[in-house]
């Protein structure tokens, strides 16, 4: 969480949002990925190893979420 936070800073002190959405949006992903931290620090372990390796692949996702995000791509 403390390399999250930091990140988090730098971040926030080095760029601005050109508009409201990218505003939004980082805070978003922010909450999301502290709700994965705290759902694997306090959740049980995945049930099997094909639950695992579903978790693993969706992953992808948040890719996903940060092209869409920054614009990558668009002219």
């Amino acid at each position: 969480m403390g390399i999250l936070a930091v990140g988090v800073v730098l971040y926030l002190r080095t760029t601005l949002a050109k508009a409201a959405v990218g505003k939004w949006a980082l805070w978003e992903l922010i909450v999301f990925l502290v709700a994965v931290y705290l759902s694997n620090l306090f959740g049980p372990p995945p049930p099997n190893v094909t639950a695992l390796a579903w978790v693993g692949q969706s992953q992808w996702l948040l890719i996903l979420w940060g092209i869409g995000w920054t614009g990558i791509g668009r002219h």
